[in-house]
């Protein structure tokens, strides 16, 4: 269990690894409930119509090791990225 502090403004701030957990980011919504003398946040999540899933934000530590531990794959992809960075800085037309 974290302990936390409410600032001046009435605000606690949610641990990043609590926010990763529940897809929460700056700007999520969330809903608040006091019942049962405890307070509730839960995530809120738009109503599911099937056609449209909702998609949990990703962050940079949930994709280490996404291209496997083959360095390859890795070299590979910054080969390609060079050669576009190389493509963008010539002069248009050449």
């Amino acid at each position: 269990m974290q302990q936390l502090v409410i600032d001046s403004n009435g605000k606690v701030p949610i641990p990043p690894d609590v926010m990763r957990k529940y897809g929460l980011a700056p700007g999520s919504k969330v809903t608040f409930d006091d019942r049962d003398d405890k307070i509730i946040i839960e995530p809120l999540r738009p109503p599911s119509n099937g056609a449209e899933k909702s998609r949990k934000r990703r962050s940079m530590h949930d994709m280490v090791g996404f291209l496997g531990k083959d360095p390859k794959s890795l070299n590979t992809l910054m080969e390609e990225r060079r050669r576009d960075r190389e493509k963008e800085d010539r002069p248009f037309g050449s």
